[in-house]
């Protein structure tokens, strides 16, 4: 497993989970402050390419924007 922090808008945070969630066990969207919009994807390492498409996309088509920070941090986790 992998996992990827990002800091969005925090009333956006409801939006990404329901896309994530969209990909059927591929991501789990953990918010770590809610009052931030610091959030915590976590994903098979197979699927890195899909969620960097996606987040792309989300940020053009939805408009993130730049309180967006698409790769605050990337870290390969242990499975738990």
């Amino acid at each position: 497993m992998a996992s990827r922090c990002l800091t969005i808008d925090p009333s956006k945070v409801y939006l990404l989970r329901f896309i994530l969630e969209g990909y059927d066990n591929l991501f789990v969207l953990s918010t770590l402050d809610a009052r931030s919009g610091l959030v915590e994807i976590h994903y098979v390492k197979s699927a890195q390419e899909e969620l960097d498409a996606i987040l792309s996309e989300i940020g053009r088509s939805i408009g993130f924007g730049s309180n967006c920070v698409l790769r605050l941090s990337d870290k390969n986790t242990k499975p738990r």
